[in-house]
């Protein structure tokens, strides 16, 4: 066992689940991480999940501080919202106890919006941007959490005055990889210039005729079927001879059209076996960021500059809604005022997590 350990810091998500052990000068003396999130366990599963992060590595009754969707209605205790303005300050006042489990577990709460016209909920980024004022004291402006629920949240006074979210990741990975669309979509690393002009070309006809929004994203599909405004696929084979199974199969159609002389080989199994194998494997991996594939956008970002500019927080910034964003609300929202500093997202949940004891 880790005596150094003073309290622990989890940040329970829909998918994962992370915990850190903080000792008395605030450096880790651990860290734990799990794919059993909210959305894949049940109610009287926590404790023993908790106890797995944890392990040895504190004693029982060790004080615990969580963040996320452990406080969601259908999570271990729902923990009440905080409502706009939200001063962040109080996270900790408002945090619910649940009962079962061998350490002295606190679930903060999240913050909610009740405007009429823009209702809106956050369940752990209210306690990244805790850690965001911790580590930038007196900070005011425009806080971008980027992910699979993007947000845009405005902080004034340390409050959350308001914010928005955009399912900005959660449709990239519907429709990259589960409709007609996949086929246009490349595996890998993209970048260039013509991916960018691209990017650009569909945020103008975007904000140009918002109604027309479906039909355009089809138009994805069409321009790679008559305009030849696919994959560079020599550009994703570049220093590659094969692929293999996922997600090559999802291609196999673009693939065979561009290397016509390329050989194919076709495996089989027995669909029992097969499935087994998958389920312990492909199927059990965590999903990633989709917006990873964007070589400018996979660094750990957290650009900070004045009151005018935003802040990223997270692993990846999404930019077409970024860029999106920042054409629809004006210079203030502009990404290109903010200077890079390497802040980590841990580092941001475990600063919150301080401030909230």
């Amino acid at each position: 066992m880790t005596s150094k350990t003073e309290w622990v810091a989890v940040d329970w998500g829909t998918s994962n689940v992370r915990a850190w052990g903080i000792a008395a000068d605030g450096s880790h003396t651990f860290s734990s991480q799990s794919e059993r999130g909210m959305g894949k366990i049940g109610r009287a599963d926590y404790p023993a999940v908790l106890a797995e992060l944890i392990g040895d590595n504190a004693p029982a009754g060790t004080d615990t501080v969580i963040c996320g969707m452990a406080g969601a209605r259908q999570g271990w205790l729902e923990a009440p919202y905080l409502d706009t303005p939200a001063d962040l300050t109080r996270l900790a006042g408002g945090a619910v106890r649940p009962e079962g489990s061998g350490f002295a577990a606190r679930i903060l709460p999240g913050v909610s919006q009740r405007t009429v016209g823009h209702e809106d909920v956050m369940r752990g980024e209210e306690t990244q941007l805790l850690g965001l004022l911790a580590l930038r004291p007196g900070f005011e402006g425009t806080a971008i959490l980027p992910g699979t629920h993007s947000k845009w949240v405005e902080i004034r006074d340390g409050r959350i005055v308001r914010f928005s979210t955009a399912m900005t990741g959660e449709l990239y990975e519907i429709l990259s990889q589960h409709s007609v669309l996949r086929h246009s979509f490349a595996s890998g690393a993209i970048d260039g210039p013509e991916i960018e002009d691209g990017i650009a070309e569909g945020m103008r006809a975007g904000l140009d005729s918002p109604a027309l929004a479906t039909s355009l994203v089809f138009r994805t599909r069409a321009a790679a079927l008559l305009a030849g405004k696919g994959a560079d696929w020599d550009a994703v084979f570049a220093g590659y001879q094969a692929t293999v199974d996922w997600p090559g199969c999802h291609y196999w159609a673009e693939l065979a059209a561009h290397y016509p002389e390329a050989k194919v080989i076709l495996t089989l199994r027995d669909p029992a076996r097969w499935y087994a194998s998958m389920t312990t494997t492909i199927f059990a991996a965590p999903a990633g960021t989709p917006f990873t594939r964007y070589a400018h956008a996979r660094a750990t970002l957290m650009p900070v500059s004045t009151a005018s500019a935003p802040v990223f927080i997270g692993s990846t910034i999404s930019l077409p809604q970024s860029s999106a964003s920042a054409a629809a609300n004006g210079p203030s929202w502009s990404l290109w005022k903010a200077r890079l500093v390497s802040v980590t997202r841990p580092s941001c949940a475990v600063a919150a997590a301080t401030s909230a004891r």
